[in-house]
């Protein structure tokens, strides 16, 4: 996750050498371009593929001015065969996670950008706890990149559109020696694991192809740290964990949907129209 070298620090501690914190909203930014303009192609290529002639700068899915409607010219090329397409299609406008993907591009492509707010400024020098570090060697390595891991999401807030989907609960739990396998939230955990930690765990229940309402209705804690107002427009804070669990989060979001939905959908009606031709 982190680009950087992990050095001695006296004693006690470890130096992110060459960490660049701010790497991480530059991949973010382009992530969410790139997803947000996969979807939008994939219109352009759905009507290439189907002979649709509308100009690809007028072209939009679903408005009222039919001459730039490419929903509206499928089904009149192609009647009830485009139906499953059509709906897949729509499904994808309606998901929370086109939502998502669109609003935060619309953003940062217009109006504002993340801010990076850290207490930190030049070398990062992160302390390791004692208890870590006299404890079993072999899983020495381990546990320090854990904490550090966890030492920079605490320290590192994102200022920036709220896009980061909200969940079904936060979890904090610690269990020890379990006598039987326990469930936590979805978190599995099997009997006689020894001690476990669970430290701010975020619950989800369903995905980001749902609509918007469905999706909120089985999820509705936010996890946003505070909110500020930035030229009239509210912006949320997240750790940059979230920041960075969210922007994984809608990027698959854009691969499922491609993928494992429209292609499908588009290479069913494609049989079914040269069927009909023969």
């Amino acid at each position: 996750m982190y680009a950087c070298q992990f050095l001695p620090a006296g004693d006690n501690g470890v130096m992110l050498w060459d960490f660049k914190p701010k790497d991480q909203i530059t991949y973010g930014d382009i992530a969410i371009r790139e997803a947000t303009s996969a979807i939008d192609t994939a219109l352009l290529l759905i009507s290439h593929v189907f002979g649709i002639t509308i100009p690809q700068d007028k072209l939009v899915w679903n408005i009222a001015d039919k001459k730039r409607s490419l929903r509206q010219a499928l089904i009149e090329k192609f009647g009830p065969q485009s139906q499953n397409l059509v709906a897949a299609v729509d499904a994808i406008f309606n998901a929370i996670g086109y939502e998502l993907l669109s609003s935060y591009r619309n953003w940062v492509t217009h109006r504002g950008a993340p801010k990076l707010l850290s207490p930190f400024s030049g070398t990062w020098v992160v302390p390791i706890p004692k208890a870590i570090l006299e404890g079993e060697k072999a899983y020495l390595e381990f546990h320090i990149r854990n904490h550090v891991s966890a030492f920079i999401s605490d320290n590192i807030k994102i200022e920036c559109f709220p896009f980061v989907p909200s969940v079904h609960a936060v979890i904090n739990a610690t269990i020890e020696n379990p006598q039987t396998d326990v469930d936590i939230g979805g978190f599995r955990l099997g009997k006689g694991v020894g001690k476990i930690v669970i430290k701010n765990g975020r619950s989800v229940t369903g995905s980001l192809t749902e609509n918007t309402d469905q999706y909120m209705a089985n999820n509705p804690q936010s996890i946003e740290l505070g909110n500020v107002m930035v030229a009239g427009e509210k912006l949320a804070k997240y750790s940059q964990g979230d920041y960075n669990h969210a922007i994984t989060m809608v990027a698959l979001f854009a691969n499922e949907i491609l993928i494992g939905q429209l292609d499908v959908e588009v290479q069913k009606l494609l049989e079914q129209s040269a069927n009909s031709a023969l």
